[in-house]
């Protein structure tokens, strides 16, 4: 299909979708296409600016930079950077954007392997525009590599705070060789380590890559099960003790809210009962969302019509029943259908806000940041 669809830029291609039982023709041009590794940029409270990055890219730094000048020009004092679920990239983005918040002069990251020599990347950045506003990073057990290096350096350098679960643990620095017929060998040569001489990496026992990923999946259901080391300890310039040991250990943890995560959830996320309602709904009542202009009009609309119980009942259809935990997932479901609905009609700026009502995560971090 991608070998189809791609093509030079400015040629014409022809689409045909089929949607509810009818063909539709579509004449697209292609052109390059941009990818946004940050997701949103808004004020979330009065002085409180929050970035969303999804990833560490090539455009990551100037993006970041365009959207910080704008905070600020809101009156941001403190910035909330989430980096939950975000799996890395390009380490000179990583470097950059915790450079626009750490002094000259202070190390970032380091690099060493056992026949690499040591490599430090340290603060350069003359302007640093955010050297003097307060500072909350949220990270989880997805934030990984570049994630790591970033809230690494920030809470080594005693500057801003760190809230929420252990982050992954990837801090391996690998090195492609391209082979003679195309194919590429990617080589481990190095690990990174904080400026306090933390090791990013997570702990692994030859031979067991199943306790490996299993350590993980009992991190996503809430429990870490590791101990942290005496020998592991480490104190920041201030005196702050931090702990090495494989990830970023937040200086607040913030434990996983598993309350809504039931069994009938699981089952309409996994049959995409919960997207199909969506797209279904939106096709269906498009003349009368299309009439609202803005996020508000669309609250009000949402306390009018009832899309719990419509859901719960196209889901019964779906052969997904009601029981006791169809409530307990009342809230998230609710919340996911809204956004995903403003998402359609609105912007990602507003989807976003309007996911963020329900974020407890979020809510309890922002307790800390008020």
């Amino acid at each position: 299909i991608m070998d189809l669809l791609r093509g030079d830029k400015g040629t014409p291609v022809n689409i045909t979708v089929f949607r509810n039982g009818k063909k539709i023709e579509y004449k697209v041009i292609r052109d390059l296409i941009p990818i946004h590794t940050i997701e949103v940029a808004y004020m979330i409270a009065p002085k409180i600016g929050y970035v969303k990055i999804n990833s560490f890219g090539a455009e990551t730094y100037q993006d970041f930079k365009k959207d910080i000048d704008k905070l600020k020009t809101l009156g941001m004092e403190s910035l909330v950077l989430d980096l939950r679920n975000n799996p890395g990239g390009y380490l000179d983005a990583a470097v950059q954007i915790a450079d626009e918040m750490i002094e000259n002069h202070k190390t970032i990251v380091y690099t060493e392997g056992l026949h690499y020599s040591k490599e430090v990347y340290e603060g350069t950045n003359t302007l640093n525009s955010l050297e003097n506003k307060k500072i909350y990073v949220l990270i989880d057990e997805g934030s990984a590599s570049a994630s790591e290096i970033v809230s690494g350096a920030l809470q080594d350098n005693d500057k801003g705070l760190i809230l929420g679960r252990r982050s992954f643990g990837k801090g391996l620095v690998q090195r492609p060789f391209t082979l003679q017929d195309g194919s590429e060998v990617r080589l481990t040569i190095a690990r990174y380590y904080t400026p306090t001489g933390r090791c990013i990496q997570k702990p692994y026992n030859k031979g067991d890559i199943e306790g490996y990923y299993r350590e993980l999946m009992e991190r996503n259901n809430g429990k870490d099960t590791t101990k942290q080391k005496d020998s592991l300890i480490f104190k920041t310039p201030k005196g702050k003790i931090v702990y090495g040991g494989g990830g970023i250990k937040p200086d607040i943890e913030l434990p996983l809210d598993t309350i809504e995560r039931t069994e009938y959830l699981m089952e309409v996320l996994r049959l995409n009962i919960l997207n199909n309602y969506v797209l279904n709904y939106a096709n269906t009542n498009r003349i009368a969302l299309k009439q609202l202009k803005n996020l508000d009009a669309f609250d009000q609309y949402f306390e009018r019509q009832n899309l719990f119980d419509d859901f719960t009942n196209y889901a019964q259809n779906k052969g997904v029943k009601v029981n006791s935990g169809t409530i307990k997932s009342k809230d998230y479901i609710s919340n996911q259908i809204h956004s995903k609905i403003v998402k359609i009609f609105l912007d990602k700026e507003s989807y976003f806000k309007e996911l963020n009502k329900n974020d407890r995560f979020l809510k309890n971090a922002l307790k800390y940041v008020k």
